[in-house]
């Protein structure tokens, strides 16, 4: 066996990003950037107001407040709404009524909440004097000019996830289209003769295929686009004929055949295409494979997991996931195995096998000192148990020297959900 470890680093060797375009913004969430973002104005554009109250001078507050007045009146000489408008300066010993987002007059350097004032909060009548607080700070309630960011900062650094958050962020500083990665294709199948559809009537030794399903839905959560879903017999003309239905992937899935059966498929294509297999240190998901394959004249990558439902669940959020951050241009995680994982802790003790990565899924449960975690399912072998997946949001990762997780030891997770 090889580690788990190495295995992704063949993985990855094995892959290039996808070529790179120029979309709009607005409708590149899922995709990765290609070039550092780079804001082309400050936000906040101006300085504006944080509330809804009253722009003074700070100084003018100053000589009640050291003769130890807690109050002063000040004249109102005009108001200022949020949007389009000009205001005209502020004239010293005086305020002005603002709203919250519009600009600050100048000669103003403060502003009051209309709460720490006289005057009623809401759409009443401009007054003509108002009693103020002179404890106020210096600058309070100001959002000053590119307090957030500043025009011509970097925002975001190549190969980050363009989320809704990094779409409201450009907008906001002037960036309406981006040098993307574009989405990941992905085509995936499933392989065995015992599949069948899963809408069809039970049959003795027939299986629902679970596989092409589970796939499609991870595939399209972690950004890629699933461009076709096949299934093939136990032949390798089926398989070859089903692969042939791919229209212009990117990446080729393909689950079951690997193992050391008398009909595993995707191992009979080794002599046709670029295949590896091997068998990864780690639990479950050990026969796994690698490699290209000439579809429409063209090589394609493929990866080839296990067909057992969990095995190729777990397969999919390390393989898959790794070949799928490569592939996007997504930068990867400083583990190891360059995986996302969290801190977590074991709700109850297990075991698990020695020289192998285990990759389990559990539950977590939030506590208030540590997300705690237990597995889905008693026993050694999780492997076909797909009915019990979906209690599962993470994954387990023990280490391969570990034989044993007791209650309350650290261990790490892969969030599933």
């Amino acid at each position: 066996m090889i580690s788990l470890e190495r295995y992704l680093e063949l993985v990855r060797a094995n892959l290039r990003p996808v070529e790179v375009e120029t979309v709009d913004v607005r409708s590149a969430r899922g995709q990765v950037l290609a070039s550092p973002l780079i804001a082309q104005r400050s936000v906040p554009a101006f300085d504006n107001s944080a509330m809804d109250g009253f722009a003074v001078r700070h100084r003018d507050l100053q000589p009640a407040k050291d003769s130890s007045l807690p109050r002063v009146w000040l004249p109102v000489t005009g108001q200022i709404p949020a949007g389009p408008f000009n205001a005209d300066k502020l004239p010293a010993g005086s305020a002005m009524r603002i709203m919250t987002g519009a600009c600050i007059p100048d000669g103003a350097d403060t502003v009051i909440a209309v709460e720490d004032t006289d005057c009623p909060p809401g759409p009443v009548p401009l007054p003509t004097k108002i009693s103020v607080p002179t404890d106020v700070p210096l600058g309070c309630h100001i959002r000053r000019q590119g307090e957030d960011v500043k025009a011509a900062e970097t925002l975001a650094c190549e190969g980050s996830l363009i989320t809704p958050a990094l779409i409201a962020a450009c907008l906001a500083v002037g960036v309406t289209s981006v040098q993307a990665y574009r989405k990941v294709r992905v085509f995936i199948v499933s392989t065995g003769d015992e599949l069948q559809d899963p809408q069809a009537p039970p049959h003795p030794g027939m299986i629902p295929d679970t596989n092409a399903f589970l796939l499609s839905s991870l595939v399209q959560e972690a950004g890629a686009e699933v461009i076709g879903v096949g299934r093939s017999a136990d032949t390798v003309q089926s398989l070859l004929a089903v692969f042939n239905q791919a229209a212009q992937p990117d990446l080729v899935i393909t689950t079951a055949g690997v193992s050391a059966g008398a009909f595993d498929v995707v191992k009979a294509l080794k002599t046709q295409a670029d295949l590896h297999f091997h068998k990864v240190a780690m639990q479950p998901g050990k026969p796994q494979g690698y490699g290209s394959l000439l579809i429409s004249g063209r090589q394609v990558p493929i990866l080839a997991l296990p067909g057992n439902p969990v095995s190729a669940f777990v397969s999919f959020h390390t393989v898959v996931r790794a070949a799928l951050n490569r592939l996007s241009g997504k930068g990867s995680s400083p583990h190891p195995l360059g995986l996302e994982l969290l801190p977590a802790q074991a709700a109850q003790s297990w075991t698990s096998p020695a020289g192998r990565t285990q990759l389990l899924p559990v539950a977590r449960a939030h506590r208030s000192d540590a997300i705690q975690v237990s597995p889905i399912c008693p026993g050694r072998s999780v492997s076909h148990r797909v009915a019990s997946l979906h209690r599962a949001d993470a994954i387990a990762v023990v280490p391969a020297e570990v034989t044993q997780v007791n209650s309350g030891d650290a261990v790490s997770i892969i969030p599933t959900i």
